[in-house]
């Protein structure tokens, strides 16, 4: 019988018109990676690979949230929550020890105590004017924001979490196109921290996790397609 996950985290590839230029260079998602539509997407049998009381991470586009749903639901999943990376921009000085314990907040209780006496001190401010946080694309507003939806199926997820402090936003630097930062796997680990865990569309491997993608060292130029017909098809013998 087909394994199954407990955990799954999924970074699609959207398929949208971001063909937007700068200096004849292409922006757009299609010029990093193959691109699939939505009505692809909600054609994957992600519920197939998940255990019948699951939780999955799918980070969607903030134009694309709608779409992100619809994938989300057609996957056997119900969207429970938003968790937010702000992305923050390198710095120095006092701005840069403000980004660094903001993120090193998530991880030790020193780096919380420290940080909110920096703040009431005045010395780090909250970001309120935009300072210190990146300068990412768009027409209307700059995004500096990533949006990963957390959706649930079956009843009694509430047994399987581990940590119950997790944080709906977390800070982290900008990265390459496409790129997530560790900390959100991180938190989903402390969320959820018995059962197997399984990331689709992977680009990197990670300990304890089955990273599964046309860029992950564990399967190079696979189609995610072909690899979950071959996990879902019934073994011989």
């Amino acid at each position: 019988m087909t394994s199954r996950f407990r955990l799954i985290c999924a970074d699609p590839p959207w398929s949208f018109a971001d063909s937007l230029t700068m200096s004849e260079v292409s922006r757009g998602a299609s010029s990093h990676y193959p691109t699939l539509t939505i009505n692809a997407l909600c054609e994957l049998p992600v519920e197939r690979l998940a255990e019948d009381v699951a939780v999955l991470g799918l980070w969607v586009p903030s134009s694309m949230l709608s779409d992100g749903i619809r994938v989300m639901e057609s996957w056997g999943f119900r969207q429970k929550q938003s968790w937010i990376w702000v992305k923050t921009a390198p710095a120095t000085g006092w701005r840069g020890v403000r980004d660094l314990l903001a993120s090193l907040a998530l991880e030790t209780a020193l780096a919380r105590l420290v940080l909110r006496l920096l703040r009431k001190s005045g010395l780090v401010p909250v970001f309120t004017d935009g300072s210190g946080l990146a300068f990412g694309m768009g027409r209307l507003g700059r995004n500096c924001h990533e949006v990963l939806l957390i959706g649930t199926r079956g009843k009694g997820v509430s047994k399987l979490v581990g940590s119950k402090s997790e944080r709906t936003v977390f800070f982290a630097p900008a990265m390459p196109h496409s790129k997530k930062p560790e900390v959100a796997q991180d938190m989903l680990e402390r969320l959820i921290p018995e059962g197997d865990r399984l990331e689709l569309f992977a680009r990197r491997e990670r300990p304890n996790w089955l990273c599964i993608g046309n860029q992950s060292p564990l399967t190079p130029g696979v189609d995610i397609r072909d690899w979950i017909a071959a996990r879902l098809a019934p073994r011989v013998g």
